[in-house]
């Protein structure tokens, strides 16, 4: 099951904001990171 979540999307990134139970984001460079398996937020860069 999927956590309640809003996010938005542009050709570069994607932001995903999961909320109600859990208050965590997920940040995903789709540019360099086309299969977005890695999540960015939060990284020094």
């Amino acid at each position: 099951m999927v956590k309640r979540h809003y996010g938005i999307v542009t050709k570069e990134f994607k932001l995903i904001h999961f909320y109600y139970d859990v208050d965590e984001w997920e940040l995903y460079n789709r540019a360099k990171n086309p299969s977005e398996m890695k999540n960015v937020y939060g990284d020094d860069t």
